[in-house]
């Protein structure tokens, strides 16, 4: 499961049902243990692999405006179908 998929899943509201929400979104029960730590096991994955991409060596050999679009690119990769995979 994916870290957004994962968070998406979840009811809006964490733990007061009775809290100020928006007028569209009805009262929910809140999160359940089993929901907050699976929150907190996606969330540090998340961090580990926002670490991983943002440190690694590959941006070192970038400048200027060379950084804005490999960023740009790296964003949008999930967009580009694979050389490989034939269009649906």
């Amino acid at each position: 499961m994916t870290v957004s998929r994962g968070l998406l899943r979840l009811t809006w509201a964490f733990n007061d049902p009775e809290r100020w929400r928006p007028r569209q979104r009805p009262a929910t029960g809140g999160w359940s243990k089993e929901d907050q730590a699976e929150v907190r096991r996606l969330r540090a994955r998340l961090w580990e692999l926002t670490s991983t991409v943002s440190t690694h060596s590959f941006w070192q050999t970038l400048e200027g405006p060379d950084v804005v679009t490999a960023r740009t690119m790296l964003k949008y990769a999930h967009d580009t179908p694979a050389a490989d995979t034939p269009a649906a």
